[in-house]
Parts: C-alpha cells; structure tokens; sequence
C-alpha cells in the first residue's frame, strides 16, 4: 500500500532499513538515514517533514506554523516535533 501511495503521490521516502533494535543509537541512525535520503530526493524542497504511519497530522496548523517560521526564518534550520526521552 505504501508503494502505490508512493507512486501516485511521489510526496513519500521510504528507507531501506532495518527496524529499531535494543541498542541505543538504533532509532536514530534509521532516522538520520532517513532525512539524507529525502533531502536527496527532494533537493530543492522548502521543507521536509517526517512522521510515524500511527500519527495524525493537523495540516492547517502546520501550514500556518510553517509560514510562520519561513517569515521569520528564511534559510535556516528549523526543527518542529517532540523529543520524547525514554530512561
């Protein structure tokens, strides 16, 4: 489902990797090889987003807090999302 989701819309990034494990850099190295992968993708792309298939995106917020990061924030990094620390 994924795959034709990915051909018809060609708005998705679908990594090769192996799921996360118990070791701790695990989620984080699927992760980055994931952002490298999607800015490869998508070189000229305005901004880049990266959800879990269970999460529910509020779209209009997003669009309004992202214009409102691109008007104060022009060419630079942004990161929007919660880190959730486990210990």
């Amino acid at each position: 489902a994924l795959a034709a989701e990915r051909e018809r819309h060609r708005d998705l990034v679908l990594v090769n990797a192996s799921l996360p494990t118990e070791l701790p850099n695990s989620v984080v190295e699927m992760s980055f090889a994931w952002w490298i992968a999607a800015a490869a993708r998508f070189p000229n792309a305005v901004f880049l987003g990266k959800t879990d298939d269970d999460a529910w995106v509020h779209l209009p917020r997003l669009a309004l807090e992202l214009r409102g990061a691109q008007a104060c924030l022009p060419r630079s990094t942004l990161y929007i999302g919660k880190h959730i620390v486990a210990t």
